[in-house]
């Protein structure tokens, strides 16, 4: 009786052992690691909710978003942020059209919902930033929670479950390039690696309205 006793025990461990390693990890990420490009030059980053950061590709929640919110940190001697566009089917703010978006120096913040009354959004694309570069020199672009407070709930499924606890934030290198007549061949040998680092996301589509 014992001996079957710490079997069940075993098998219920090892149960949950599996059920850990295989729990898909929540993630807000940008669609590339890295983004090489030619000195003030101008570039989209996309911004996605990925529900299983182990899979390739964006997944998205199968319980659907209802609500969401960001922040991207930068250094703004090296970077500025132009615009910033989030998907229709987010573009509201509680109970208006139109996101909340902000941008000051050295930080960029976006909230949004879907519009009440609506089906929830199935997608994984939250927003596209449209950036300059004003700096020859790497830099980072970092992503963070937009909480107002610490009971502030943000990340909202279609099954109004609040998902905030389970989800880490990335970040991502932007790496300033030179042009190929002056670079020489040790620029053009960096150039061709970082255009062949991996993309995180789709293809991006082409911007919206």
């Amino acid at each position: 009786m014992k001996k079957a006793r710490h079997v069940v025990v075993w098998l219920i461990t090892l149960a949950f052992i599996f059920a850990a390693r295989t729990h898909a990890a929540l993630i807000v990420d940008f669609d590339q690691d890295s983004y090489a490009l030619a000195q003030g030059q101008n570039f989209d980053v996309q911004v996605h909710l990925d529900a299983d950061d182990a899979t390739p590709g964006m997944q998205p929640l199968p319980e659907q978003l209802f609500s969401f919110g960001f922040k991207m940190n930068f250094d703004s001697t090296k970077v500025s942020v132009e615009s910033v566009e989030v998907v229709p089917e987010l573009d509201f703010f509680l109970f208006g059209p139109g996101a909340q978006i902000s941008v000051d120096a050295g930080v960029a913040s976006v909230k949004g919902n879907v519009a009440l009354g609506t089906s929830d959004y199935i997608g994984t694309l939250l927003a596209t930033l449209t950036l300059t570069d004003l700096a020859p020199e790497p830099y980072s672009l970092t992503l963070a929670d937009n909480k107002s407070s610490p009971t502030d709930d943000v990340f909202v499924d279609g099954a109004n479950t609040t998902r905030d606890d389970e989800i880490t934030f990335g970040s991502s290198a932007v790496h300033v390039v030179p042009e190929a007549s002056t670079a020489g061949p040790a620029g053009l040998a960096i150039l061709s690696l970082l255009r062949h680092l991996p993309v995180k996301g789709p293809p991006k589509r082409p911007p919206i309205g």
